[in-house]
């Protein structure tokens, strides 16, 4: 399951956890059962794969930022829309978050409090 999620496209990123965090997508199981996955296996040495590595890790990064930030704007975007003010009146009955722990009291049996000024 895990695999999955992983290999699957985020929408806010524009990219899978995998490409992310690896640099690469990683061959699923069917893919190689089908003959699907093409081979990526190349004869270059550890110090230009770690150099090829870090440079497309820094590519992607760069334009998950950027997905990211129409991502983030676009939610925004939605959540303003849909948003509504709340207005409270001198009197109106509110609910009071009270954290303080006092023993022998429930905090869920505790009547709603009144806005004060």
């Amino acid at each position: 399951l895990t695999a999955a999620y992983r290999s699957a496209q985020n929408s806010s990123t524009g990219f899978s956890p995998n490409m992310l965090m690896l640099g690469r997508e990683v061959h699923q199981p069917q893919d190689l059962w089908l003959g699907l996955a093409e081979q990526t296996w190349s004869e270059k040495d550890p110090l230009e794969y770690a150099h090829d590595l870090g440079k497309t890790l820094g590519e992607v990064h760069d334009m998950a930022r950027q997905h990211l930030r129409g991502a983030q704007l676009r939610q925004k975007r939605t959540h303003d829309l849909r948003a509504k003010e709340c207005s409270y009146n001198i009197g109106d009955l509110v609910y009071v978050k009270d954290n303080t722990k006092k023993l022998g009291f429930s905090p869920k049996l505790q009547p709603p409090g009144k806005a004060h000024a």
